[in-house]
């Protein structure tokens, strides 16, 4: 191979990896991911929207760090548990775990 054709494959390689990370960016703007997610009062209805909605970006949607508020009626008394939310929170752990996991082989494999 020539000088000139190994200062081609270069260029065209830093190109590549320019128009990759562009079009990384670009996909990213689109993304729905949350750091936290604070459902007030929320329902296991509203949680599950919430945790099957996909992203845009990344295909499994990252809520981040959940908090669950509940609301007390005068007396104090809290409302009860939904045994429903402690599925659908395992559920998602689940999910997480596994895309998790996806993201590392996937990362391993371009290496």
């Amino acid at each position: 191979m020539t000088a000139s054709h190994s200062n081609l494959r270069k260029r065209l390689a830093h190109l590549e990896r320019r128009l990759a990370e562009k079009a990384r960016r670009e996909k990213l703007t689109h993304c729905n991911c949350e750091s936290v997610t604070i459902f007030m009062g929320a329902s296991s209805e509203e949680f599950e929207a919430a945790m099957n909605l996909p992203c845009p970006a990344h295909g499994f949607r990252h809520l981040g760090k959940i908090v669950f508020t509940k609301f007390v009626d005068g007396d104090l008394d809290p409302p009860p548990d939904d045994p429903r939310l402690s599925e659908l929170m395992a559920l998602y752990q689940e999910r997480l775990a596994r895309h998790v996991l996806q993201e590392l082989e996937d990362d391993s494999e371009e290496c």
